[in-house]
Parts: C-alpha cells; structure tokens; sequence
C-alpha cells in the first residue's frame, strides 16, 4: 500500500510539471508581441529586419554601445524574434520546467507526498505573488531578459546551496557538467546587472559558509565564482551601462530611489515577507538544522541584493523584482519542508488548500485577461491588414487594455498619441506603415 501511494504521488508529480509545461507553452502563444519586442526585431547595427544570426551579432555590438551589455538575454530576443512564435513558445516552456524541477530539487526529500504538496504551493506561490507576472514569464522580450535569466542563476547557485545545505558533492552535475558549468557560470553572471549581482552574493556567502564549516574551499565552487565575476565585469563594462543609465548620486535622488526598491516590494509581495517570518520564527524556535536557517537567511539577504544597484538608476521597473519573489518563495519551500519532517506535516494540505483556494481565483481571472488581450491584438491586426491593403500610411489603433498582472500589456508601454514616441515608430516599421497613432480612450492603458 506505501508502495502504491509513492508512486501515486510520483504520477501526480508528472502531470503536475506536464501541466505546468502545457500552461506556460499556450499563454506564452496567446500573449501578443508588445513593446520591446518590436524594437528587437530590427538591428541596432542599421535598423534593418534582422534575418539572420549575423545580422543578431551585428545588431548586438551596436547595442552593447547605445542600450545595455545583456548580451545573452537579446541574443535570444533576437533570434525567437525571427523566429515563428511556436518556438519561443516551446522555448520558454522548457525553461519554466528546468526552473521549476531545479527547485523540486532543492526541495526534495524520502516523502514524496510531501513534495507534491509542496511543490504545489511553490507553484500556488508563484502564480500570486510573482510582481507583472506576464510580463517575466510569458512576454517574449521579457521573459528572455528576466524568466530566463532567473534559471541560469538558480543553476549556478544550485550546487553552492547543494553543497552547504545537504553536504553533498559542489559538483552535482557529474564529469561532463564540471566543463560546462564554466561557460554557464560565465553566462549567469553577464545576464543581469541586478540578478547577476545578487547571484554573486549568495554565491560568495555559501562559500563563506562552507570555508568556516568546513575549513576548506572547493575548488570547484571557487573557480566557478571567478569565472561568473569575469562574466558580471563584461556586462558591466559595456559602455552603455554607464552613459545615461545611472541616476543622480545626490542624496535626495538615493533616498527616493530606496523608497520605490522598498515600497514595491511591500505593495506587490508582502504575504511573501510575512510567510518567510513566520517560517524562519518557527525554525530558530524549535532548533532546525542549523545549515538551513542560514540558507533561507542567504536567500532572503540575496533577494534584496538583487535590486541594490538600482539605488542609483534612473528608473525601477517592477519586473526586476522577479528574483526577490522566486528567492523567498524556494527559501519558504525549505523551511516549510523542513517543519513538516519534524512534525508538521498535517498542517501541510490546509496550507496546500489555503493557498489553492487563493490561487483558483487569480487563475481564472489571469486566464480571461490574457484571451481578453489577444483578441484587443487580432483586432488591432486586421486594422493593420486593412489599411496596409488600401494603401493608407496612418493608421489609428485602440490602445491595449490589460485589467491583470498575468497579461504581458498590463503596465507595459503601448502606442501613444504622437506617432513619434516609442514605440510607435517601432510598430510602423514593423508594419510598413508611416506613422501609427493611438485612439484617445479614457479606458486606454499605456502606463510605463
């Protein structure tokens, strides 16, 4: 019988990531090219439509000059940009996967009813209370500047936290994984000036860790933390980085800056913040392993040095804050794991349950925005194909209208009336067309 509830619970397992891989490939389809995605489908070299993998390499030693150094991200916006909407769609979903069965891993224990659970709530979680959550996930220029760049992190971080938390091999990858890891580590740190700094944090923390545990470091970690610090100086060196993308050092500028890094978080995340207290509150209390209150305190700690930087940046765009959500949400995930080992664990379906009733909700009404705002798109589609049909070289659209969080056009720049804001002229270009004007609409939303 204990045989036949494991693998109950294993099947379960399948068809939840199957699940999980199905959703992320359909609304990925169904969220419409926005914004960014126009602009990347030009090179930055001419303004040509990029067509070819020379023309992205072109295109990206001009950005690196006049935009930022993420080279990887746009590298990839870049290419599915060419590319039919299928693959990034498939793309993007086995990279939610990889995310999502790294954390499992994380996570994992001898219960396997206790795993579901808890990857069930990982996921409840993350469905809640990840900040513009289409925009990360499902929208293609972000996902690849941000869904993307958390999994190549948490891929770095994962055998540091291996290492420390359960005391296994730094190498979990095996022979082949040890040569790979190096352009990884390499790639991770140069993806993203906020990610990637907080990524070396936690990094150079668990080999802190390690070292006073242990007395040694492996060389392995160690070389691998070098490597993705050359990686984090070749983003950062990029002459773009440091020619208008940098604010005021004024004080004045610094304390608003701190203001916006701490108020959104509380906005967008608070039952985050109260669920990681009372979590860690119950671990110090009844003496969990001592190796896992420093993890969760790492993780905590590096969530919050992933947006530092943006304490002396022009503009704070709420899709940065994805890594703080996925850090305290895995940091959750241990610890409620943990308390369920040592005597917890029916209390576990009722948060399940908690959580899933808040979830269903979210879910339902997540879903009818982003069909609500593919059909806007199809609409404002055939008044393309009209007008580029008769010839006409202006043409008049209906801003998008996203009510949620879950559609890619919530809070995200759209057309606005004057033909020569962006990114009008990018979606004229794109088209054909002259010049492109937004319908005056007092329900319009083209918010930054």
């Amino acid at each position: 019988m204990q045989y036949k509830t494991l693998t109950a619970y294993k099947k379960a397992l399948f068809w939840l990531f199957l699940f999980l891989f199905i959703l992320v490939f359909v609304l990925s389809f169904f969220t419409p090219m926005l914004a960014d995605d126009y602009s990347y489908s030009f090179s930055y070299a001419d303004r040509s439509r990029i067509s070819s993998l020379s023309g992205i390499f072109s295109s990206l030693e001009a950005h690196r000059s006049s935009m930022n150094g993420r080279m990887a991200a746009h590298f990839f916006a870049h290419l599915f940009l060419m590319l039919p909407k299928a693959l990034f769609s498939l793309a993007n979903s086995l990279v939610a996967l990889a995310t999502f069965s790294l954390i499992y891993l994380t996570i994992r224990s001898n219960d396997s009813g206790r795993d579901f659970a808890i990857m069930l709530i990982v996921l409840f979680l993350v469905w809640l209370y990840t900040p513009v959550f289409g925009q990360v996930f499902l929208w293609l220029d972000g996902a690849c500047n941000y869904a993307w760049a958390f999994f190549f992190i948490y891929t770095f971080i994962f055998p540091y936290c291996r290492a420390y938390l359960f005391n296994l091999s730094a190498s979990p990858f095996g022979r082949l994984g040890k040569l790979l890891f190096m352009p990884l580590a390499f790639l991770a740190g140069s993806y993203s000036e906020g990610a990637s700094f907080g990524m070396l944090f936690i990094a150079f923390c668990f080999l802190l860790c390690l070292w006073r545990r242990d007395k040694k470091l492996p060389r392995f970690l160690l070389l691998s933390l070098f490597v993705a610090a050359l990686g984090y100086l070749y983003l950062m060196s990029a002459p773009s980085e440091w020619s208008g993308r940098t604010g005021s050092f004024s004080l004045e500028v610094i304390a608003k800056n701190i203001k916006r890094m701490i108020s959104a978080p509380q906005e967008t995340m608070m039952v985050l913040f109260s669920l990681y207290a009372v979590l860690l509150t119950a671990c110090i209390c009844f003496k969990m392993q001592r190796e896992l209150i420093v993890t969760s305190v790492i993780l905590f700690l590096g969530a919050w040095a992933s947006i530092v930087l943006f304490a002396a940046a022009i503009y704070f765009p709420w899709r940065s804050l994805l890594m703080m959500s996925m850090l305290l949400v895995i940091s959750c995930a241990l610890m409620l794991s943990r308390l369920c080992q040592a005597g917890f664990r029916r209390w576990l379906p009722l948060a399940a349950a908690l959580a899933g009733s808040l979830f269903i909700f979210q879910f339902v009404l997540g879903l009818g925005d982003i069909a609500n705002v593919y059909s806007q798109y199809i609409r404002r589609e055939a008044a393309i194909e009209t007008a580029v049909e008769n010839g006409e070289t202006q043409v008049w659209l209906q801003p998008y209208v996203a009510d949620t969080k879950y559609s890619g056009a919530y809070l995200l720049a759209d057309i606005y009336e004057d033909c020569w804001s962006w990114p009008n002229y990018d979606l004229a270009a794109y088209y054909g067309i002259d010049e492109i004007y937004a319908l005056p609409s007092e329900a319009g939303q083209g918010g930054a």
